[in-house]
């Protein structure tokens, strides 16, 4: 097991819910209302905490993940300093930490921005462009590149202009290449030592390289990438930073890496399985809910220190001799101590007579969620004592 950053997010789940929902349950199990004053710091910060880590934890797991572009491999489609966004269930849903599949979506395909745990080092993550699929032979010599003895169609666009930390690639040579209709724009060093070589891709492996092929270690260099090893589909760069350039590259900012179209990439086989639109339609719900939930539980939170007041009224002693007044004051000392505010003595339904007591409470909570969304929440809750 690699203790990257995924374990230590999911260490932080665990603990924190263990010591919150622990607490919670250590007051129940001995009979204790929940009295928010009264918390332990330690708790106070674990329910604090947890909602915040499990709902990063879900969507850095499960959806998408963020990575920043330390070095100009994959030039010029991304520059150094770019965070890109890692769409992390393309190619399966995967357990967290031990990244083992549990659910086939998608393969990988020819063309696509694959990050993956580099197989020398899995603690390390890499970001190369698919070229071999299983079972492909691939031959690069004399920097042409040729897929199952069929070579792949390249134009010269000129010569590359770098910018920022990638200025020192001026001079190279920008081309398109065409993997058999995937197009993308690759860098191609005429000075540099022509690497070559054929390689078969094992089943289920991966063999990729960098688009700026003259400054990439890849596939050429140590081997194919397992299946075991992928991580997910780069698809969308929301920010750039490059301290040798302008700082903040507003010009990269929500930039779609895109399956058709621009030099970003291009023209993908269509894909099974869930595009950028009904991405961000998951994420929009997975934060709707996400606020739902943190709005809600606290009305739960509270309605529960109403139905302890019942109860701890319910086995007073004599409660059921003592006139409706006297019940009245006994149940709203309990509201005060426990800091309940929604309850109102027009909520409080109390039937006394001799030896015997009814206790009914009705009340409504109204909490705004968002905009002029509201949400309504009723309860009624009762006790009886004595004989009736």
């Amino acid at each position: 097991m690699d203790f990257d950053f995924s374990f230590f997010l999911f260490s932080a789940t665990v603990v924190t819910g263990i010591i919150w929902w622990g607490y919670l349950y250590y007051l129940k199990r001995n009979n204790r209302q929940y009295i928010e004053a009264n918390e332990p710091l330690i708790v106070e910060y674990a329910r604090s905490f947890f909602p915040v880590v499990l709902i990063v934890f879900i969507l850095r797991s499960f959806i998408a993940e963020p990575f920043r572009i330390p070095s100009g491999s994959m030039m010029p489609t991304l520059l150094i300093g770019d965070f890109i966004l890692v769409n992390k269930f393309t190619y399966g849903i995967r357990l967290p930490v031990i990244n083992k599949k549990i659910i086939d979506i998608n393969e990988p395909q020819r063309g696509d921005a694959m990050v993956f745990r580099y197989p020398k080092n899995p603690t390390v993550d890499y970001i190369k462009r698919v070229i071999g699929l299983p079972g492909d032979r691939i031959s690069y010599i004399n920097k042409k590149l040729t897929i199952n003895d069929i070579p792949m169609k390249q134009v010269s666009l000129g010569r590359y202009q770098g910018v920022g930390q990638g200025k020192s690639m001026t001079g190279s040579e920008l081309v398109t290449e065409d993997l058999q209709s995937v197009e993308h724009d690759i860098l191609i060093n005429p000075n540099a030592p022509n690497i070559k070589g054929t390689f078969i891709v094992p089943k289920g492996h991966y063999f990729v390289m960098g688009d700026n092929r003259d400054n990439s270690n890849d596939s050429r260099y140590w081997g194919t990438v397992p299946e075991k090893n992928l991580v997910g589909r780069a698809f969308f760069i929301w920010m750039n930073w490059d301290w040798k350039n302008t700082g903040i590259g507003f010009n990269r900012i929500a930039t779609v890496i895109k399956e058709q179209g621009d030099n970003m990439h291009t023209t993908h086989k269509k894909q099974k399985g869930i595009t950028l639109i009904p991405l961000i339609f998951i994420l929009v719900m997975i934060a709707f809910f996400t606020l739902l939930v943190l709005k809600i539980s606290p009305i739960y939170m509270n309605h529960s220190k109403v139905v302890h007041a019942l109860e701890t009224l319910k086995h007073r002693t004599d409660i059921e001799k003592k006139s409706k007044r006297e019940v009245w004051v006994t149940l709203s000392k309990q509201f005060n101590m426990n800091y309940v505010y929604d309850v109102k003595k027009k909520n409080v339904k109390i039937t006394s007579r001799a030896g015997y007591l009814k206790v009914q409470i009705v009340y409504h909570v109204k909490e705004l969620i968002l905009g002029n969304l509201s949400v309504w929440v009723d309860f009624d809750d009762s006790i009886e004592v004595g004989v009736k």
